[in-house]
């Protein structure tokens, strides 16, 4: 679940931070580009943060679910699991998944990751690695996941999955530091057509120092398959002392090799959608998201499926 978390100060007027790092005695002089760049950066990073309202969030999901807005809470087969460990226990094989996004198409954001998922009888297993930043900012975390199935009625399934991650920041000329967090969440086939998710992010409240906590990200979401052609899903995510957020998406499968994608979400308003492409064992995912105000964020993602 690549779900990047870092930041140095929080904007909010109602809450005062402390800064993670303290600047070195000898600080350098920043020229006028980079710390435009970098003014833009801590403003992503907060904003993913949820710690204001007029923000704007990075794509760090798959290709597939970018062009869905980020609606993941219920999504099935989806190899990334973004939001809701539980879903990786949906695959049917192996995986293995390369994305990245370049948030309002600035280089100092850029996003990278890698994903790999073995099935076992046990239950599936996957391995993540991404990064995000540029030299002088680098935000890193490895995160692996465990998911597991089991049946109950008479043909009905329900999914369990935990997500455990370290994350490290590192700062030039302000030192590093890092965390370990937990992610739990379920999965529900309420029906042949309908799926019911839930999932608790930061469950154990990791912290970057004494007082900056990650905050609890409590979501709700479903996925209803009309037919093997449109699937439609949605997600309610609660943060901790934040205004609710909706997200949606569809997913449009008109021949055999072809995927539409749309979506939209709240906090900020933003608008989404896709392209993927599968022949044979390969899967191709093109997505970009628009924010009313910052502009575009362009992504995508490359994966075996076996």
């Amino acid at each position: 679940m690549p779900f990047h978390f870092a930041y140095m100060y929080s904007v909010s007027p109602h809450k005062r931070r402390t800064p993670v790092f303290a600047p070195a005695e000898n600080q350098r002089v920043v020229s006028p580009a980079r710390m435009r760049a970098c003014l833009a950066l801590v403003f992503t990073l907060v904003s993913v943060l949820g710690a204001t309202e007029v923000s704007a969030q990075a794509l760090v999901g798959g290709g597939r679910s970018s062009g869905m807005g980020n609606a993941t809470t219920a999504l099935r087969g989806d190899a990334w699991a973004s939001s809701n460990p539980s879903t990786l226990g949906t695959l049917s094989g192996r995986a293995v998944s390369f994305f990245t996004s370049q948030t309002f198409g600035l280089s100092e954001l850029q996003y990278s990751a890698f994903q790999y998922v073995e099935p076992f009888g046990f239950g599936s297993i996957g391995a993540s690695i991404s990064t995000f930043g540029f030299a002088d900012y680098r935000d890193t975390r490895l995160g692996l996941t465990f998911a597991r199935g089991f049946t109950f009625g008479s043909s009905r399934k329900a999914y369990l999955g935990v997500d455990f991650f370290y994350g490290q920041v590192a700062i030039s000329e302000y030192g590093s530091t890092g965390l370990i967090g937990v992610s739990f969440g379920g999965l529900v086939e309420v029906s042949d057509v309908f799926d019911f998710g839930f999932s608790i992010q930061n469950l154990n409240s990791p912290s970057l120092g004494e007082q900056d906590e990650l905050p609890r990200v409590l979501s709700t979401g479903i996925q209803y398959s009309a037919s093997d052609v449109v699937s439609v899903v949605a997600d309610v995510q609660q943060e901790v002392d934040r205004p609710l957020m909706v997200r949606g998406g569809i997913e449009f499968h008109p021949v055999r090799a072809l995927y539409l994608r749309t979506g939209v979400g709240t906090k900020p308003t933003r608008f989404s959608g896709g392209v993927g492409v599968r022949a044979g064992l390969l899967a191709v995912d093109i997505a970009a998201q628009r924010h009313d105000i910052l502009g575009w964020t362009p992504a995508g993602g490359l994966s075996l499926l076996w």
